[in-house]
């Protein structure tokens, strides 16, 4: 080899290196199932997908790491929380359930269709966790699941020869006191970052393109049922739901046992009747339907109306279905619409006087608020279908069959009472579940999100930016080009390195101004008697809470700007290097390298 370099040695040897690297080191989760997507899945398509995290790596590699090392969270804890009762769990199961292995059908022939569409669902890791809680995981060994993955040890062994020689060249240019060249420093950082990365997805299978699909049977049903109704829901569009059904849902519980399930031959709405508070209201006896029923309704609920329903499957099932109104109970499932979750915050604070005799209509319904201070609300509107009944139904088999698993997720509301001395436990769902994770999703995105467990990782993420901005700054006294690039460069580097730590700060501040907003403020505009203060909170509450936001949106565009710039000027700045860039170590000329 000669005693120097050249540029394009240089720049081949850097790219080819960084794109290996971050190429292999990519583990992505299985891709969606054609049918949920415009155009058929081919290997074009996945080419694509994986060519766009490449890209991601190139440029912004610690948010490879950052996923890799919110997977590996989810996973470990996925682990901790299975091995307890079954040791034979290892983090390749783990890793294999958060990328989306496993997988439901809900078709299922000859059952009614429980889900628009009847799709197929991943199970999360929050699902696999119910699951092991519930004794009923799946019995798939990690050869089978190591068997599915594509990894190739050729490859990742020329990828390392590479991402060695590299760290040895420019370990061994700084010993024999060598400049290294903003591309060299810039594709070092990225390598450290791919290789943190593959160390965090060591255990997680590689290319699979189809998960390990469950039996569905009639065991199975209700708990997917149920998940799917705790989990933001994906209609045949693909778009998510903003939050899952149940958090919509006041869910009525018999406190005796031996309830039965409503038949499903069909599904046609009788009547709904108003009850007021303390008093006893019985159904005519003169309408077709169910015997008379008395209901007496608890102060802390609120006035709402009983909506029975009955079959007639003999000309096959109803076209229409059941409308369910703020107020409407769905017996003897027990469901109702949760009024608090729908009410908008301007309906809320409409006051209208004591004495008057009617409401203004919104919609086709207002009913009083029983603190007796006539609080408008929405007419909340539920249009029950086959589909959903169904969902419903099996659902509270799943409520009712594991009761203990769901009562973490519920809050005893108020208690009502029914005739014959039958009592009612009324609950409601945390608008937050725990760990804000879902159980099922149609996709299982590649970015973290509400399909991995519970974890923060926003002090990760501010170390990942922290030494990678760090390792910018180390070129702080190297040659540039012209002093407007060096001065550019310095602060991007020390500002992608304090942005971590920034986001860290300005959504602490978000999370305690939403509190205030919430907790305190709202309780001094409950209080006072004084109407110009509803007038001056409010808004003064949102601007604060909207305040960090945008401080967020704007940081975060100065954050890209200072990443592209660092990988622009990485290789801009080649054509005004010093002289001793093209001189290499003499040891290094008699190694074989790429």
């Amino acid at each position: 080899e000669p005693d120097t370099r050249g540029t394009f040695r240089l720049v081949v040897g850097c790219l080819t290196t960084l794109s290996l690297c971050v190429y292999t080191a990519l583990h992505l989760n299985i891709p969606p199932r054609p049918d949920r997507v415009a155009r058929p899945s081919s290997f074009s398509s996945a080419m694509s997908k994986k060519l766009v995290w490449v890209l991601l790596g190139m440029f912004a590699p610690e948010l490879v790491v950052y996923t890799a090392w919110s997977q590996w969270i989810a996973a470990r804890r996925l682990t901790r929380a299975i091995q307890a009762t079954n040791p034979e769990w290892t983090m390749t199961h783990s890793f294999f359930a958060v990328m989306g292995g496993f997988a439901v059908d809900t078709r299922n022939g000859g059952e009614r269709e429980y889900m628009d569409g009847s799709p197929r669902l991943h199970l999360t890791a929050n699902g696999i966790a119910l699951l092991a809680e519930l004794g009923a995981l799946p019995a798939v060994s990690a050869e089978l699941i190591r068997d599915k993955s594509k990894a190739n040890r050729v490859t990742k062994l020329l990828v390392v020869i590479q991402t060695v020689w590299l760290v040895v060249e420019c370990v061994a240019r700084a010993a024999s006191r060598l400049p290294l060249t903003l591309l060299e420093l810039n594709t070092i950082a990225h390598v450290a970052c791919a290789f943190v990365a593959y160390v965090l997805w060591w255990n997680k299978p590689l290319d699979v393109e189809q998960p390990v699909v469950l039996a569905c049977g009639k065991g199975r049903r209700p708990l997917v049922a149920a998940m799917c109704m705790f989990s933001r829901r994906n209609p045949p569009d693909g778009h998510d739901t903003l939050r899952p059904e149940i958090h919509d849902i006041l869910h009525f519980v018999p406190h005796q046992a031996g309830e039965k399930v409503m038949d499903l031959a069909g599904t046609l709405r009788i009547a709904r009747y108003r009850n007021t508070p303390g008093r006893f209201v019985t159904t005519p006896s003169s309408l077709p339907g169910p015997e008379p029923m008395t209901v007496v309704i608890d102060d802390d609920i609120g006035a709402f109306r009983v909506a029975t329903e009955r079959g007639d499957d003999t000309q096959g099932p109803p076209k229409t279905a059941i409308t369910l109104y703020s107020g409407d109970v769905l017996l003897p499932l027990g469901f109702a619409p949760n009024i608090a979750s729908t009410i908008s915050e301007d309906l809320r604070q409409t006051r209208y006087p004591s004495h008057s005799t009617s409401l203004p209509r919104w919609e086709a319904d207002a009913t009083y608020d029983l603190d007796h201070q006539a609080t408008l609300r929405p007419a909340v509107r539920m249009h029950v279908d086959m589909t959903t009944v169904t969902r419903w139904t099996l659902a509270c088999e799943s409520l009712r069959e594991h009761e203990a698993a769901w009562s973490n997720y519920r809050t005893v509301v108020s208690q009502a009472a029914v005739c014959d001395d039958e009592w009612y436990a009324v609950y409601k769902y945390r608008t937050e579940l725990p760990g804000q994770a879902d159980f099922v999703a149609a996709t299982v995105p590649n970015w973290p999100g509400r399909h991995l467990m519970p974890s923060r990782h926003g002090a990760f993420f501010a170390l990942c930016v922290l030494l990678y901005g760090g390792v910018h700054a180390t070129a702080w006294n190297e040659y540039f080009p012209s002093e407007i690039e060096a001065c550019l460069w310095h602060v991007s580097s020390i500002y992608v390195a304090a942005s971590g730590l920034l986001w860290l700060a300005l959504k602490a501040t978000q999370i305690g101004l939403a509190w205030f907003r919430e907790s305190y403020l709202s309780k001094k505009q409950r209080a006072s008697p004084l109407s110009w203060l509803n007038y001056f909170v409010t808004p003064l509450g949102t601007v604060l809470v909207l305040i960090p936001m945008y401080v967020i949106a704007a940081t975060s565009c100065l954050y890209v700007c200072a990443r592209i710039y660092l990988v622009v000027e990485a290789f801009i700045s080649l054509r005004d290097v010093s002289p001793d860039v093209y001189l290499t170590p003499e040891w290094t000329r008699y190694l074989v390298h790429f």
